[in-house]
């Protein structure tokens, strides 16, 4: 009887570790699959592509028979705009962060 106990034991926890190992390399698949979105989690990064949508959406369509000053929208606003927002973000962040941690 204590055999079968002993066997059953082992052979549960060789199904336990064959299942984790099948988790591990799901999740290593997984992480290298979506390793650059890690990327967006750099401020700069944040900053240039908010820069960057920034300036396509605030920018008129482009009329070539008028100077560029009458245009709109500078890459210098945009990049100003865009610095605005992240900032913005981030100080709501810090008051939502601060408001869960509070509760």
């Amino acid at each position: 009887m204590d055999d079968t106990i002993t066997s059953r034991i082992s052979q549960a926890h060789e199904n336990l570790t064959a299942g984790l190992d099948e988790l591990r390399r799901r999740e290593t698949r997984f992480v290298g699959a979506w390793a650059p979105i890690r990327g967006l989690g750099n401020p700069w990064i944040r900053f240039g592509l908010a820069a960057l949508v920034g300036y396509r959406l605030g920018r008129p369509r482009c009329n070539h028979d008028v100077p560029v000053s009458a245009r709109g929208e500078t890459l210098t606003h945009a990049i100003v705009r865009a610095g605005a927002i992240v900032i913005a973000q981030a100080v709501v962040r810090r008051a939502v962060g601060a408001l869960v941690d509070e509760s």
